[in-house]
């Protein structure tokens, strides 16, 4: 082989290379692209979450918080109703037994 050969040949192999480099460079571009995307939604996952989610969450706390709050007055409401019809029903009673008695002693004297 001669010198002139050997030289077209390495030519043809930096040639190559530099083709096959061009392809690298070009997938490289593409991975730089793709993650350029998913950086940036990333970033718009991270503001949807601090600005929507978070602010939602907080609503439905302070909801929470406010049935809790109207919950427990209900149900010292509903206590004190049932604390009242007892003693109304109790009273019913005892005034049931004292018409009878009532009506008893109006016999007797009659």
């Amino acid at each position: 082989m001669t010198v002139d050969e050997k030289l077209d040949l390495l030519l043809e192999k930096v040639i190559n290379m530099d083709e096959r480099l061009e392809k690298v460079e070009m997938r490289l571009d593409n991975v730089e692209e793709g993650l350029e995307k998913l950086d940036t939604k990333v970033t718009d996952t991270r503001l949807h979450l601090e600005n929507v989610t978070d602010r939602n969450i907080n609503l439905l706390a302070e909801g929470h918080e406010l049935f809790i709050s109207k919950y427990s007055k209900v149900e010292e409401v509903s206590d004190k109703q049932f604390a009242y019809y007892v003693k109304v029903n109790n009273m019913a009673e005892k005034v049931d037994k004292l018409e009878k008695e009532v009506e008893k002693l109006k016999n007797r004297t009659a």
